[in-house]
């Protein structure tokens, strides 16, 4: 659907960019302009915005570094 968020899990985002989950989480907690969404009573689980993967892996691609895969 148009406009709708798209919040990834840590082992969705593991499973899709081919990443340890551990990564998953340097990713999220790293400060690199990405969108984390806490969840659950006490703010442990997270989720990331899906555009915002896509935009970090887009911007690597375009400059040919592929650091987007290191925190």
């Amino acid at each position: 659907m148009a406009g709708e968020e798209v919040w990834l899990t840590v082992p969705e985002i593991a499973r899709r960019f081919r990443i340890s989950t551990r990564t998953a989480y340097r990713w999220a907690n790293s400060g690199r302009g990405l969108r984390v969404l806490r969840t659950g009573p006490t703010g442990r689980g997270i989720r990331v915005h899906r555009g915002d993967l896509e935009r970090m892996e887009r911007e690597s691609r375009q400059w040919g570094t592929g650091s987007w895969t290191t925190a």
